[in-house]
C-alpha cells in the first residue's frame, strides 16, 4: 500500500509539472515568435542543439544515481548515497568543462556550416550562455536524479516550475532590451538557480552530504561506470538524435521550417513527458526491490503497459487532430510547417511513449542492452534516413525520417521485452484493448470528415478546427466503455463512486 501511494503521489506530481511547464512553454514561445521572429528562434534552436552534444559527459551517471542511491538509502547506507553523488556531479563537471574548451572551435565551425551568413554572428554571440547553461542543467540533472531515489519527486517538480517561472519572468524583462541574447542569460540563471536550489532540497534528504560536493570517489565512481556505461552508449546514440534533425532540417529547409518543427517538437516533448514522468516513477520501485517475488513486478509492468496503452493512443491522436486549432491560438494563424511536422513527428512520439515502460523496466531491473540497441538504431537511421529524404524531399523528408527513427527501434524494444516476460507479439496492444483500438482510430476518421464538412461547407477554419478535437474526445470518452481500465478512469473523471482500482 505504501509503495502504491507513493508511486501514485510522485507519479501525480511529475504530470502536474509537466503540464504547467507547457502552458508555460506556450506562452514563452508565443512571446518570443512576436518578439524575435521565426528566424531568430530557429538561431536559438540550432545553437541549443549544436551545445548538446555535450550532454556525452554524463555517462549515463544521472540515470544510474537514481538506481544506487535508491538502492543505498533501502539499505541505510546515506553515507554511500552522499559519496555516489558528490562523485557524479564532480566527474560531470569537469568533463563537460574539459570538452567545452576543447569543441568551442568545432562548434564555430559547424555554425558556420549550418547557418546563412546573416546568422552566424548571433549565434556565436548566444553560444557561450548556451554551454554554460548546459553545465548547470547537467549538474542539477545528478541532483535531481538524487531526489528521485529519495521517492521525493514531488519536491523536486514544484521546484522545477518555480525554476520555469523564474526563466520566462527573465525573459520577458530581458528579450526587448537585449533580443536573443536576453533569452541566453535568462536561460543560465535559470539553470544556475535550479542547480542551487535541488542541491539545498537534496542535503534535507540526504544528511551526510557535505554544503558543496568537495569529495571524489574512485570506488564508487568505478561501480556506477560499470552499471552506466550500456547508459551511455544508448546517450550517444540518442543525444544526437535532436541535434541531427535540426542542422538536416536547417541545411534543407531552412530556419524559419527549423523554428517551426522547435515549436511542434517541444509542444510534443511536453505532452509526452506528462506520460512518461509518471511511467518513470517505476524506476526507483523497481530498483529499490520492494516485491514479495516475481509475480507482484510482472504484475506491476503488466499494470502499467495496459494503462499506458489505455490513455497513449487516443492521447497522441488527440494532439495531432488539435494541431491545427494549437497554430491559431499560438502562432495566430494556421502555420502549415508546423501543423505537418507535428502531425508527422507524433507518430514516433506516440511510439515512444508505448515503449517508456520496457525501457524503464529495464533500467529498474539493470538489463540496459536492448534500450542501448534501442538509441543506437535511433540514431543511425535518422542519420541515414534523413540525409537521404532531406536531399530529395527537402524540409519534409527530414521529418519524415525522424519519426521513422523513432517508430522503428521502439516498437522493437517493446516486442523483445514482452517476449522475454512471457507475453506474445500481439500482446502490444493489451489483451481486452482490441476493440478500444478500432474504436479510437473509428473516432479520429469521424472526427476529421467532421472537420473537413465544416471547413469546405461552411468555411469556419476556426470552428472546424475546434470541433475536430471535441469530436474526437467524445467518441474516445465513449470507447472508454467497453475497457474495464477505461471504465475506472471514466468514472474518476466525472467523479462517480466506483471501487475498482485502474
Amino acid at each position: 500500500m505504501l509503495i502504491k501511494k507513493r508511486l501514485l503521489n510522485n507519479a501525480a506530481f511529475s504530470a502536474l509539472q509537466t503540464v504547467l511547464s507547457a502552458a508555460l512553454l506556450f506562452f514563452l514561445y508565443r512571446f518570443l515568435l512576436k518578439q524575435l521572429g521565426a528566424e531568430q528562434l530557429g538561431i536559438w534552436a540550432i545553437v541549443l542543439a549544436s551545445t548538446s552534444v555535450g550532454r556525452l559527459t554524463d555517462m549515463g551517471l544521472a540515470g544510474a544515481i537514481v538506481k544506487f542511491v535508491a538502492n543505498s538509502n533501502a539499505e541505510g547506507q546515506l553515507e554511500k548515497s552522499a559519496r555516489l553523488v558528490q562523485t557524479a556531479a564532480l566527474t560531470i563537471s569537469a568533463a563537460l568543462l574539459t570538452l567545452a574548451l576543447l569543441a568551442l572551435p568545432v562548434l564555430h565551425l559547424l555554425l558556420q556550416w549550418v547557418l546563412p551568413p546573416t546568422a552566424i554572428s548571433p549565434a556565436l554571440e548566444i553560444l557561450p550562455y548556451a554551454v554554460a547553461s548546459l553545465l548547470f542543467a547537467m549538474i542539477s540533472g545528478i541532483f535531481q536524479s538524487g531526489i528521485d531515489a529519495c521517492h521525493r519527486m514531488d519536491v523536486k517538480n514544484i521546484v522545477l516550475v518555480s525554476c520555469n517561472i523564474l526563466y520566462i519572468v527573465i525573459t520577458v524583462i530581458l528579450v526587448p532590451k537585449f533580443g536573443l541574447l536576453g533569452i541566453a542569460i535568462a536561460q543560465t540563471i535559470q539553470s544556475l538557480t535550479l542547480v542551487c536550489s535541488t542541491w539545498i532540497i537534496l542535503r534535507r534528504f540526504i544528511p551526510t552530504l557535505p554544503l558543496i560536493p568537495c569529495r571524489w570517489y574512485k570506488t564508487d565512481f568505478r561501480e556506477m561506470l560499470g552499471y552506466a556505461t550500456n547508459f551511455q552508449i544508448g546517450m550517444l546514440a540518442g543525444m544526437f538524435f535532436d541535434p541531427v534533425t535540426k542542422f538536416l532540417l536547417a541545411k534543407y529547409g531552412g530556419l524559419s521550417q527549423t523554428a517551426f518543427y522547435e515549436m511542434a517538437n517541444q509542444l510534443l516533448q511536453k505532452a509526452r513527458s506528462v506520460i512518461v514522468s509518471a511511467q518513470q516513477a517505476l524506476v526507483p520501485e523497481i530498483a529499490g526491490g520492494n516485491f514479495a517475488d516475481k509475480a507482484d513486478l510482472l504484475a506491476l509492468y503488466k499494470k502499467a503497459y495496459g494503462f499506458s496503452f489505455l490513455l497513449v493512443l487516443p492521447y497522441y491522436i488527440g494532439i495531432i487532430l488539435s494541431l491545427p486549432l494549437i497554430s491559431f491560438l499560438w502562432i495566430g494563424h494556421y502555420e502549415s510547417y508546423f501543423v505537418v511536422y507535428g502531425a508527422i513527428v507524433s507518430f514516433g512520439w506516440l511510439a515512444t511513449n508505448l515503449s517508456a515502460v520496457p525501457y524503464f523496466f529495464n533500467i529498474g531491473t539493470g538489463s540496459l542492452t536492448w534500450n542501448t540497441i534501442n538509441h543506437v538504431f535511433n540514431g543511425f537511421i535518422n542519420l541515414a534516413l534523413g540525409s537521404i529524404l532531406g536531399y530529395h524531399f527537402s524540409g519534409v523528408g527530414v521529418v519524415l525520417a525522424a519519426s521513422c527513427a523513432l517508430i522503428i527501434p521502439n516498437i522493437m524494444l517493446i516486442q523483445i521485452v514482452n517476449r522475454r516476460l512471457g507475453f506474445g507479439m500481439m500482446d502490444i496492444v493489451p489483451c481486452g484493448q482490441r476493440v478500444y483500438l478500432l474504436l479510437v482510430v473509428l473516432g479520429a476518421v469521424i472526427s476529421i470528415s467532421g472537420g473537413e464538412f465544416f471547413n469546405r461547407y461552411a468555411s469556419m477554419d476556426m470552428v472546424a478546427a475546434l470541433i475536430v478535437p471535441t469530436i474526437f474526445l467524445a467518441i474516445t470518452l465513449f470507447a472508454l466503455q467497453f475497457n474495464s481500465m477505461g471504465k475506472v478512469v471514466v468514472s474518476k473523471i466525472f467523479k462517480k463512486n466506483t471501487n475498482n482500482d485502474i
